[in-house]
């Protein structure tokens, strides 16, 4: 019996690391990690950067259990907050914690 069969092999770009930049107060300004990537292009093994993503988040110490809760913003909300304020905040009844959406408003 005679078939046709055809084989073929594709290259994906996946994935191979990340590169994180932190900040610990509103004095450092956000930005962007530097990336160095290993080779450019388009051959087997290059590297191209990839989709660039961004979080804000705030921890609070709710009172007077001591717990801490974060809680992610925007980033123009996340400048409002400054290092040492207190802010009025519902607790979720169920499961507890904060609801985020409710802290300072």
């Amino acid at each position: 019996m005679y078939d046709q069969r055809c084989s073929y092999r594709v290259d994906r770009w996946v994935e191979a690391r990340r590169v994180e930049a932190n900040g610990a107060s509103l004095a450092e300004a956000p930005r962007w990690p530097e990336v160095q990537l290993r080779a450019t292009g388009s051959c087997l093994g290059c590297e191209r950067e990839g989709r660039r993503s961004e979080r804000y988040e705030v921890r609070f110490r709710v009172e007077p259990s001591g717990e801490e809760e974060t809680c992610t913003y925007s980033e123009a909300v996340w400048r409002t907050f400054t290092l040492g304020g207190r802010w009025p905040a519902k607790a979720r009844v169920i499961g507890g914690g904060l609801v985020c959406d409710s802290i300072g408003r």
